[in-house]
């Protein structure tokens, strides 16, 4: 019953829905406007008497529309009606549609199955198909040329739901035009407190690899040896700053010595020497240290290989016995040396015997420290005054 209303009323919305034809303007016949019998002078509208006649007729009309109303009509011919194929039972009926049924009597119960049944004959019959198939794509067509989105009023609804509290007092009360407003959810939280839970999740994580992926690392563990300088004589150093993203940690530092990399690519002295003409400023001549740095790819693997690229281009440059600048000097004007102050021979302690001996004389310093009272500045100032008023005025006996 349900689905044959629900297509009853489709029909309708779009037999309403379709656009009136465009017709001549018709003339409309002037008619005298006859005045008012008389001026009311009262707000109050006019009421008359009742008639018992009147009444009786009045009631009687108001029974009859209730009549129809119900569906069932005075003027009921049975042999008119359709039956469809698959007629309804009061089972097919839902709840509204049983609980009015069960008010009404057996006969009048009986005719509204019947005329349910003859509307939904009528809605199965071939002509009425047919014109509700064309008044559908009358209906597609006139959609799809003024553009309206035909699911407007299920998106509109779920808008509202989605705006929530928050649009209540706006202008667009059913939310045709979207606003620029913020989608807020109500369990959202302030951004501090968020920050705060993002900090205890980090905290759970470590927790949870410290319990559960570190033992697990402790069959891997080897002793530490130290590198082998004539093997790998390039030393890098990376900065990390952990939990954030810094700009400063893609920078690779690299440092070498020269006689490092000469033994382990195989060079004479002549070379080394243009090896440190061809460092230039990164050389360090106290420490024979070479220290050159790149940040100026994304990544730190990125940075190191372009050191590494960058430290075998110089060590090909040193072999080539092309041109050795014999005839350029070494220049450390960059460098500017420290001075270095020796330790004083006589501050040094020379046995252990001179060790215990100083022990035991700081040891005596500290308990002669011990002894002594703290400085009492009250007391101080107070024997100074009394001092000063004991001592005669001077001039006196004058």
């Amino acid at each position: 019953m349900a689905t044959a209303s629900r297509h009853l009323c489709r029909t309708l919305l779009r037999t309403l829905s379709q656009p009136t034809a465009r017709r001549p303007c018709q003339s409309i016949p002037r008619q005298r406007i006859q005045p008012p019998p008389f001026r009311q002078l009262s707000s109050i509208p006019v009421r008359r008497a009742e008639v018992k006649g009147e009444t009786a007729e009045a009631d009687s009309k108001a029974e009859a529309e209730t009549e129809r109303d119900d569906g069932i009509s005075a003027d009921f011919n049975e042999n008119e009606l359709q039956t469809p194929a698959q007629p309804y039972t009061v089972a097919d009926l839902d709840a509204d549609e049983r609980a009015h049924y069960e008010t009404l009597s057996k006969d009048d119960q009986n005719q509204y199955m019947a005329v349910q049944n003859h509307v939904k004959a009528i809605m199965e019959s071939e002509e009425v198909q047919t014109i509700a198939e064309d008044q559908a794509r009358v209906a597609a067509r006139q959609i799809e040329r003024t553009g309206i989105n035909p699911n407007f009023l299920e998106e509109r609804n779920l808008q509202a739901l989605k705006d929530g509290y928050w649009q209540e007092d706006e202008d667009d009360e059913f939310g045709v035009v979207p606003d620029d407003d913020d989608e807020f959810s109500e369990d959202l939280i302030t951004s501090v407190a968020e920050s705060q839970l993002e900090v205890h999740r980090e905290v759970r994580e470590y927790t949870r690899i410290a319990a559960w992926e570190l033992p697990g690392l402790l069959q891997f563990t080897k002793p530490f040896d130290l590198p082998d300088m004539k093997k790998s004589p390039l030393r890098f150093r990376y900065t990390t700053y952990m939990g954030e993203t810094h700009p400063a940690q893609k920078k690779v530092v690299l440092e070498f010595t020269t006689k490092e990399v000469a033994a382990a690519a195989g060079l004479s002295e002549a070379q080394r020497i243009k090896l440190v003409k061809l460092i230039g400023v990164r050389y360090n001549p106290d420490k024979d240290l070479a220290k050159m740095s790149c940040e100026q790819f994304e990544n730190q693997a990125q940075n190191k290989r372009y050191l590494g690229d960058l430290v075998q281009k110089l060590v090909t440059q040193a072999k080539d016995k092309t041109d050795m600048f014999e005839d350029v000097p070494l220049d450390f004007r960059h460098h500017k040396p420290k001075k270095i102050v020796p330790f004083p021979e006589a501050w040094k302690v020379g046995s252990e015997q001179a060790v215990k001996r100083l022990a035991e004389g700081r040891g005596s310093i500290g308990l002669l420290e011990e002894g002594q009272r703290p400085v009492n500045g009250r007391e101080m100032v107070e024997e100074y005054v009394r001092s000063k008023s004991i001592q005669p005025a001077f001039g006196a006996g004058f």
